[in-house]
């Protein structure tokens, strides 16, 4: 038992699961209401990815993924002060 064979020309398996992944992805992104629902759709997205990168690259893309929400979080509450503060 080799396994489940492709056709000639039809794209690998994991070409084909990518694919269904960026159209889950888009799916989601459109239906979504809330930033916090688009985002949450992008960190699902970025999650099944983390599980099937090299480990190397994983480490490296979740270390700037990190940095990058901390910052945008510091800069989400900063705007919620700032917006009180004026109101004041």
């Amino acid at each position: 038992m080799a396994g489940h064979r492709r056709r000639a020309g039809r794209p690998l398996l994991d070409q084909q699961r990518e694919q269904r992944r960026l159209a889950r992805l888009a799916d989601r992104l459109d239906t979504a209401r809330t930033h916090s629902e688009r985002v949450a759709a992008a960190c699902d997205y970025l999650r099944g990815g983390l599980k099937h990168a090299d480990p190397v690259v994983a480490e490296h893309v979740t270390t700037e993924v990190v940095d990058y929400l901390t910052a945008a979080g510091k800069r989400a509450f900063a705007s919620r002060r700032k917006k009180g503060a004026a109101a004041s």
